[in-house]
């Protein structure tokens, strides 16, 4: 008997060649047969759907990305079938409502479209890469793959002044959010409806309700619990989404933050299928395991004094020492 075979080294060798090639046979198999999945705005790239991720699959991979065995891990990371996000990675996800081009400072919630182009600059020097509200929702949920330094723009309100970054949106290619106060398209103050189509056709814009015409009333429909009221605004929200777009809003972007932490709400947005809410500044970074209906975000705005890019900078590269 050879002293090799005593020792078992070749045995363990062969051990874990079958662990993996047992792994990629399981993962070729789920493929094949899932259920077609849902997909990201106007990419190629197709998200597995919830089922994906609570199938045996997902606990094999499970064990596999614990470290058990390094050796595995590496395998498998050299053939870049890791479904999962390391323990580093964290989405940003920075508001902003109004922009101008020249002039003195405007002061409130304003920011002039050079600096904004900065802040662009600098996101994309710092490796940032813009993902959809689908990446965002499986990889709070399940610890989806999705880059180590994520990102997503927010635009609330639909101020007609967005047309004025939309172009860079477009030049530095980041995908982005704008939630809409539906109840008021096509006025003097907002993006028209030839807009959005133009926007969501082009394919780097996703749409969040920002209710239909509740918002300036929405705390205190919380506060005083009139949640007919605002289950009414809601599928009037969602209605416009779908009868205007033909598109099937997910998100809703609370006014000011508020409701995030109310029950009754947030059982009303699950009900109507809305599976992210964008919250307010109350943490700096969203990580897996965050709760998806309080989705942390930055206001970006002069009356912050952070839109200066040296304020900008130094804020983001906080958030990645």
């Amino acid at each position: 008997m050879k002293k090799s075979d005593l020792n078992g080294a070749p045995h363990y060798d062969r051990l874990k060649k079958y662990m993996i090639l047992m792994l990629l046979t399981i993962f070729i198999a789920e493929i094949t047969v899932f259920p077609h999945p849902t997909k990201g705005i106007n990419t190629n790239i197709e998200d597995p759907t919830p089922e994906y991720f609570s199938s045996m699959l997902y606990s094999i991979g499970r064990l596999a990305s614990l470290n058990l065995d390094p050796s595995i891990r590496e395998y498998l990371n050299k053939l870049n079938t890791s479904l999962f996000s390391n323990k580093n990675t964290i989405c940003v996800v920075l508001m902003y409502h109004n922009f101008y081009t020249d002039g003195p400072r405007k002061g409130g919630y304003y920011v002039r479209v050079d600096r904004f182009q900065k802040q662009l600059e600098i996101l994309e020097e710092l490796s940032f890469n813009s993902i959809t509200i689908n990446d965002l929702y499986y990889f709070l949920k399940f610890n989806k793959k999705i880059p180590e330094r994520s990102v997503i723009l927010t635009f609330d309100d639909g101020f007609k002044s967005f047309n004025l970054v939309y172009p860079l949106i477009k030049q530095y290619k980041f995908k982005c959010v704008l939630s809409l106060i539906t109840g008021y398209m096509d006025s003097v103050w907002t993006i028209s409806k030839n807009d959005l189509l133009r926007f969501e056709k082009e394919g780097f814009v996703e749409f969040a309700s920002h209710t239909y015409k509740l918002h300036n009333n929405f705390k205190e429909a919380v506060e005083k619990k009139k949640y007919d009221n605002i289950k009414w605004d809601l599928k009037k929200s969602k209605s416009f989404f779908q009868k205007e777009l033909g598109y099937k809003v997910m998100a809703f972007t609370y006014p000011w933050g508020y409701g995030s932490n109310d029950r009754e709400l947030r059982k009303i947005l699950e009900d109507n299928g809305f599976l992210i809410g964008f919250d307010i500044w109350r943490r700096n970074v969203n990580v897996t395991g965050d709760d998806p209906l309080s989705i942390a975000r930055i206001d970006i705005a002069e009356t912050h004094s952070n839109d200066n890019p040296g304020k900008f900078r130094e804020i983001i590269e906080s958030l990645i020492d």
